[in-house]
């Protein structure tokens, strides 16, 4: 997806992006234009936290085919189904606390749990995004 941004931006810096009052996902700057990159596409990827109980878990927003997840949380973690999941403001990409979903699964792994994440489809194809950058 290109978007028309009129601010200028460093080459290198990754923005998060913004609507709906949640994350949608991330942009990406690529011979001087603005690309973004939704839930779903293998590129984006960014930190988050998973609110279980009164404990916080932080793990990694990756995409496999077409899914979303939150992956490499700690084998130890008690995450479920309906944990709410924010950003997590460790990456430079987005401050912290931002609503990106709940979560839908859980598969155990040896050393890590993945997550399947439960994330609201876009409803409409025009839509206007807040870019997120930190200093």
């Amino acid at each position: 997806m290109l978007l028309d941004v009129k601010t200028p931006y460093p080459q290198d810096k990754i923005l998060g992006m913004v609507a709906f009052e949640r994350v949608i996902g991330i942009v990406v700057q690529k011979e001087g234009r603005f690309i973004g990159l939704l839930h779903g596409d293998a590129r984006a990827s960014y930190s988050v936290m998973v609110k279980s109980g009164e404990k916080i878990y932080y793990g990694f927003v990756t995409n496999q085919n077409f899914k979303t997840y939150v992956n490499f949380l700690p084998a130890y973690a008690p995450v479920k189904p309906g944990d709410v999941v924010l950003t997590s403001g460790l990456d430079g990409i987005f401050s912290a606390g931002i609503f990106v979903g709940t979560i839908a699964s859980v598969e155990n792994h040896y050393t890590y749990k993945k997550a399947l994440l439960n994330i609201e489809h876009l409803k409409s194809m025009l839509f206007y995004v807040t870019l997120v950058a930190q200093p």
